[in-house]
């Protein structure tokens, strides 16, 4: 949901025009005639469906709004699919950044298979977003040896939260000071992925920071400590 101004309702090509402020940039969006607005919010996953259709696929135009809008073109992936549930929103992306060589021998690979990975989001919707991301498998022809594409950009290696949702996840507990369980909650994963992932990131970024404490005179413990 965007918050923003309606500037046409329609051409020949089927599109509206939509003033938006996006990360204190203002954009204008030419989206598909299929979103509505309502009270100044533009529902750009409200597509119509014709009698006894099943299903929806959504339009290029609202895949790469996403893709933009959400930050997954920073974390290098880029959506190709969506499916809302009631409680959750499911993005299936794959890999925009570049293929690796054979860590053995250096040599090109050929595309072996493909598997899925699943990182838990940055809410969008007040409900819990999931990334399946298809990540491509290579077989090098010298050596034969099996890799993954990287998608260290998106997440740490076996990590189950975006980078993002990592952020969010510490900004939450250091500056909101809401409780693990919460945001475990509002991510949709268990206590323990929750605060695995926020101690590896405080870890990272304010406890190896030799000057964390440079002006501090006073420091109050709690139980996140």
């Amino acid at each position: 949901v965007v918050q923003g101004e309606l500037q046409s309702r329609g051409d020949r090509s089927g599109h509206v025009e939509f003033r938006a402020t996006i990360r204190g940039t203002c954009h204008v969006l030419r989206l598909p005639a299929t979103a509505r607005e309502r009270d100044g919010l533009l529902l750009v996953r409200e597509l119509a469906l014709e009698d006894g259709e099943v299903g929806t696929q959504s339009p290029v135009e609202e895949l790469t709004f996403q893709t933009k809008f959400i930050g997954l073109d920073r974390l290098g992936l880029t959506v190709t699919a969506q499916q809302v549930e009631p409680d959750h929103t499911v993005l299936t992306c794959v890999p925009t950044t570049a293929a690796v060589s054979c860590a053995g021998c250096d040599g090109p690979g050929a595309r072996y298979d493909t598997v899925v990975r699943r990182l838990a989001h940055v809410p969008y919707g007040w409900k819990p977003t999931i990334l399946e991301v298809l990540v491509p498998r290579y077989r090098c022809r010298g050596c034969r040896r099996v890799w993954r594409h990287p998608i260290t950009a998106a997440a740490p290696s076996k990590g189950k939260l975006s980078r993002d949702a990592i952020m969010l996840a510490v900004k939450q507990v250091v500056i909101d000071r809401l409780s693990v369980a919460r945001v475990a909650a509002n991510l949709g994963v268990g206590w323990n992925t929750c605060n695995d992932a926020i101690l590896a990131a405080g870890q990272e970024l304010l406890i190896n920071d030799p000057g964390r404490l440079d002006g501090v005179t006073t420091v109050g413990v709690d139980e996140h400590c």
